[in-house]
């Protein structure tokens, strides 16, 4: 009887053998297979030619937004791009040139990803804060405008954010906001604590009365 229960067990222990290798080689080739797939599924990576090609148009359109704000041009085209430029921003949409050669800009250097950094973060509030300092300041009162007073104020992107903000705060307070906000903006750019900031200016003004 125990040569017969030990011939079961070397049964049972080669049979476990085989389901585990079958298992592990079952195992394996899905895993290849989904690496496989994975990897076709992933597009290529753009060439450096296609970036510098992307580049260049921005930097262009960038150029050609700037003389359209800038001067009176003589065609047809040049007067509905500064019309739509500045019922955008209003007064701001000199910032939109900017931005466009800047990122024309990464894209010529190079740059493979985009990230919001502290510098770009408190120059989009910055911004915004100015477009709507300008709808609120412009317009009053600021419930009722058209396209030609967004030209003069902060456009339309002032009156999304100037509009509400007075509405519910009024004018006083907005200010209030918008000054701090662009306060925040400020330390953003400089990247700076706001005592570090202070010091620095006192220090600025003892060494100009001293002197």
């Amino acid at each position: 009887v125990g040569k017969e229960l030990t011939g079961g067990q070397e049964s049972a222990i080669l049979q476990l053998k085989v389901t585990v290798q079958g298992t592990y080689a079952m195992a394996k080739t899905t895993s290849t297979s989904r690496t496989r797939s994975t990897s076709k599924s992933q597009p290529p990576p753009p060439k450096p030619f296609n970036k510098d090609v992307l580049g260049i148009g921005l930097c262009t359109l960038g150029a050609i937004c700037l003389l359209c704000l800038l001067w009176k041009q003589g065609g047809v085209l040049p007067e509905y791009i500064e019309r739509f430029l500045r019922l955008l921003a209003g007064s701001g949409a000199y910032t939109i040139p900017v931005l466009l050669f800047l990122l024309g800009g990464m894209y010529l250097r190079g740059f493979q990803n985009f990230s919001l950094s502290r510098s770009s973060i408190g120059s989009i509030l910055f911004f915004l804060v100015f477009v709507g300092w300008r709808h609120i300041h412009v317009l009053k009162p600021i419930e009722y405008w058209d396209n030609d007073h967004l030209v003069t104020a902060g456009g339309w992107i002032g009156a999304m954010v100037g509009t509400p903000l007075a509405g519910l705060m009024g004018h006083t307070i907005s200010y209030v906001i918008f000054f701090a906000v662009g306060l925040v903006g400020f330390l953003l750019i400089v990247d700076r604590p706001f005592i570090d900031i202070m010091r620095h200016l006192h220090h600025k003004t003892q060494e100009g009365v001293s002197s």
